[in-house]
């Protein structure tokens, strides 16, 4: 449970007393109210109460056998976090368009459950930017699993801007933050590590990611079964491949390792 001091979820009265605590999964409902407008049970067209519940307990199960697969401990408030993460998308994606996946479930399967399966793969950071992060994929699950380091999601599309924001308020994330603006024109903040997924084709990406990334850090382009190929750039020294598959599906990714060089030595 994490303690919160902003507006009660749907159906708490407004007069809740100061230092109520409430769950990510009640922060999350309530934010997704906000966003949708009205209740989703009450608009035309969309799923019921006992649906969307059902779909919710149905992330928690898939959530649980994937972190299992992957050897993965999860805290309860990591659990937590992840499921409120996708109801809440569940509820924004339909009325904004923010992702194909219309379900927790199945936004568990296909998004969550493929940031935890990338998390092994990337080294050590204390700060990481993902750029192109579109609704917080894999930021916002990323930061989940390493609360210990700080992130900063740019994204340059105003409502998946508001959804990442409406994200971090609902799950309590004090080590995210979102910044709305195009990467190439935004004043960087260079961080230890750069994730760029879906960004642009991949030698693109890593020219993008470059003015992101501290000299001495690392890069990761994800990719799918056929990795990235982004050949010899600029300000990159080493770089590998790394395989793996997701839980429950099985399904092959592959994730591009790049290391901006390091800094020339000062002179003595």
């Amino acid at each position: 449970m994490f303690h919160v001091e902003r507006m009660p979820p749907a159906g708490r009265p407004l007069d809740v007393p100061r230092g109520t605590h409430f769950s990510p999964r009640d922060e999350a409902r309530h934010a997704a109210r906000l966003g949708s407008g009205i209740a989703a049970e009450t608009r035309p067209g969309c799923s019921t109460g006992n649906t969307l519940t059902a779909s919710a307990d149905s992330a928690a199960e898939l959530l649980r056998s994937g972190a299992q697969q992957l050897h993965l401990e999860l805290a309860p408030e990591q659990h937590e976090r992840l499921v409120a993460l996708a109801e809440l998308l569940a509820t924004w994606a339909p009325r904004i368009n923010l992702t194909g996946h219309r379900s927790a479930d199945g936004i568990v399967r296909r998004l969550v459950l493929d940031a935890m399966a990338m998390e092994p793969q990337l080294p050590p950071a204390q700060s990481i930017a993902d750029l192109g992060s579109g609704a917080g994929f894999p930021g916002l699950p990323l930061a989940v699993l390493r609360p210990n380091s700080s992130f900063v999601l740019v994204e340059a599309r105003e409502r998946r801007h508001h959804f990442q924001r409406a994200a971090i308020r609902a799950l309590g994330l004090g080590n995210v933050r979102a910044l709305r603006g195009r990467i190439e024109q935004l004043e960087p903040e260079t961080c230890d590590g750069v994730v760029a997924q879906a960004l642009a084709q991949p030698t693109r990406a890593v020219q993008l990611a470059l003015r992101w990334c501290r000299p001495g850090g690392w890069i990761a382009i994800p990719g799918a079964e056929q990795p990235p190929a982004p050949g010899v750039v600029a300000g990159v020294g080493e770089a590998e491949e790394r395989h793996y598959r997701l839980p429950i599906s099985g399904i092959q990714r592959t994730l591009w390792l790049g290391r901006r060089d390091p800094a020339p030595a000062t002179p003595a």
